[in-house]
């Protein structure tokens, strides 16, 4: 009996040490996953934030391409817008010119033609014509330096309007070009916002689900040592019940021994 008793209590520590073995071993495997998820999230963050800053920086570098370009864009229409102003100045000036050269030219001619005609001219006919042709001259020595300049105004207006008209083209072109570069910001802010909310979802996500996880392995645990407690105490009650037993063995061996004496 004590033989079966002893190996009843081998046989039970064997099994206690068996079980805190597995109970170690799937600690360890727990701690290893456990360390592996939490490595595998930590890439993951690393990656979202990798990404956000690398499109971060290529919209910053867009809207300054944008900005180099419009900067360069307004120079070279500003240098346009002079270079018209210039020419129109220019034609007028040359325009003002032409008309001080025509009626230049043309009053020596008429005087030199009167004279020769005053001269040469022997009879009313020759006379009148001279006349006639005199007269011709100065309607156009007049009429000539107003044509000539209201159609150099005429120029410099409709250069001045065209001018015009293209600096509300590059001013709306530019309005557009800017309206679509915010709304192209916004929209990648609105992306980059929803893939950092879907991150921290997911993120809360899998906190949860290892806070269940962790929660279920302290319950096993829990279970655990109190089944081994349970073992612990079932032996020990067996060991004193055992003890009791042999104490009333040996008393009763004792009495019995003692009655026989006595007889």
């Amino acid at each position: 009996k004590k033989a079966a008793e002893e190996e009843g209590a081998r046989k039970a520590a064997e099994a206690r040490m068996a079980a805190a073995m597995k109970w170690q071993k799937f600690e360890e495997e727990a701690a290893k996953k456990a360390a592996e998820e939490e490595a595998a999230a930590q890439k993951q963050q690393f990656h979202e934030t990798v990404t956000a800053e690398l499109q971060a920086f290529k919209n910053a570098a867009m809207w300054q391409s944008f900005e180099e370009k419009a900067a360069k864009k307004a120079v070279e229409e500003e240098a346009a817008w002079k270079a018209a102003e210039e020419q129109a100045a220019r034609k007028a000036k040359e325009a003002a010119q032409l008309v001080m050269a025509t009626v230049t030219a043309v009053e020596p001619h008429s005087d030199e033609t009167a004279l020769q005609a005053a001269g040469k001219a022997k009879n009313a006919e020759a006379n009148q014509k001279g006349k006639q042709q005199q007269e011709f001259r100065e309607k156009i020595a007049l009429k000539a330096p107003a044509d000539i300049l209201r159609t150099a105004e005429e120029a410099a207006r409709k250069a001045a309007e065209k001018a015009r008209g293209e600096e509300e083209a590059r001013v709306a072109a530019a309005q557009e070009q800017q309206f679509r570069e915010t709304v192209t910001a916004e929209l990648q802010a609105f992306k980059n916002a929803a893939i950092w909310q879907t991150f921290e979802e997911k993120a809360a996500k899998k906190a949860a689900e290892e806070e269940r996880a962790w929660k279920a392995l302290l319950g096993r645990q829990q279970r655990a040592e109190q089944a081994i407690e349970e073992e612990e105490a079932h032996v020990a009650a067996a060991k004193r019940w055992q003890k009791l037993e042999e104490e009333a063995a040996k008393k009763a061996a004792e009495e019995s021994t003692e009655g026989k004496g006595g007889r």
